[in-house]
Order: C-alpha cells, then sequence, then structure tokens
C-alpha cells in the first residue's frame, strides 16, 4: 500500500490573496469556491466580504513588516552602517519583497479599504522605515537630493511591482528580479547617473 500524502493545503489566507488578485470583486462565495473551501467555512472565519479583505491586508502587512524586520531596513544607512552593508540591505529587501507580489498587488488595489485607520497605520509605519533610510542616504550624498524621498519611494515600490508581474508573466527569472530591480532604480536616482 503506497503511504504518498499529498502537499499540505495553501495557508487560506495565501490562497485568498491569490483568489483576490486574480477576481479582486469576487463574492463571500467565490471566495470560498476559488479557496477550496466551502462558504460555511470561510465564513466561519470571516463572516464579512470586508472582514476578508481586512485579514488578507493585515496578513500582507505583516508580511511586509517581517521582511523590514529580517533585513534590519531600519538601520539601512545609519551614520555606523557603511555604505556597502546599507546597498546590500535595500537589495536583500528587495529580493525579500519580489515574492510577495500578490499581496503588493492587493493592498495596492484594494480601495474597499482605504479608510481603516488600523490598515493605514500600519502602512504609514512601513513607509516611515524606508523612507528614513532613503532620506538618510540622501543626505549622505548616497542617492541624488533632487528628487523627494518619497519620490524615490514610490518609484522603487512600482518597479517591485512590475518585476513580480513580469515574473509571474515569465518574462524575468525569479532570481534574477531583484538585481534588475536595484540596478535599475539606483541606475535612475544614484548620485552617479548620467543625468
Amino acid at each position: 500500500m503506497s503511504r504518498a500524502r499529498s502537499a499540505a493545503p495553501a495557508p487560506i489566507l495565501d490562497v485568498l490573496t491569490e483568489a483576490l488578485v486574480e477576481r479582486p470583486q469576487a463574492s463571500l462565495g467565490e471566495l470560498a469556491a476559488l479557496a477550496g473551501v466551502g462558504r460555511t467555512t470561510l465564513h466561519r472565519l470571516y463572516p464579512t466580504r470586508e472582514a476578508v479583505l481586512r485579514a488578507v491586508a493585515l496578513d500582507a502587512l505583516a508580511r511586509l513588516r517581517e521582511v523590514d524586520e529580517e533585513v534590519e531596513l531600519a538601520a539601512a544607512f545609519a551614520p555606523d552602517t557603511s555604505p556597502d552593508d546599507s546597498w546590500q540591505t535595500l537589495e536583500r529587501w528587495i529580493e525579500r519583497l519580489v515574492p510577495l507580489g500578490p499581496r503588493l498587488r492587493f493592498l495596492l488595489r484594494a480601495s474597499e479599504l482605504d479608510g481603516d485607520a488600523e490598515l493605514t497605520r500600519a502602512s504609514a509605519a512601513l513607509d516611515a522605515t524606508l523612507l528614513s533610510a532613503l532620506e538618510r542616504a540622501q543626505a549622505q550624498g548616497l542617492l541624488s537630493p533632487r528628487p523627494p524621498a518619497a519620490w524615490l519611494m514610490a518609484s522603487l515600490h512600482a518597479l517591485i511591482y512590475v518585476c513580480w508581474e513580469q515574473v509571474a508573466a515569465g518574462t524575468v527569472a525569479p532570481r534574477d528580479a531583484a538585481g534588475l530591480v536595484f540596478r535599475t532604480w539606483l541606475g535612475g536616482v544614484g548620485s552617479q547617473g548620467k543625468r
């Protein structure tokens, strides 16, 4: 008798994230079907569609925060951190974010949650960490002082998002993704750039 087992099912929030990326307007019943669980099971976990959206958003923000903490993004470009170490930290951060593309896509498209104060605070805290690092890099002359740090941050987020789309489409190899984002972004905003 074979003892082969099937792989464990993906955690429900991972599956729901993928489902919402593919079908952003899906009803609770459709989400249950897409997630491969019964409607009653999903309803027990998340009684409304808004509760599903909020849970997926909170999970996405938590995972993004874990990346920030894991790579120690807050220490990037600090006075006691070498520029080389800081650049490596930023590249590791990008590398860890690219696989989170579906979550980034969901967060960018979930306009129904725009007024949620908790989500807004959590997102702002994440942005503040990166923004501070970029402002320190500008102050040290490692990034161009011309564009506002908020623009540098937004352009970096956009490149990560586009890179994830290209990985998903098969036009960029996952192993090349972070380096491509890093070189493209830095080539456009580095203080040694041609423009």
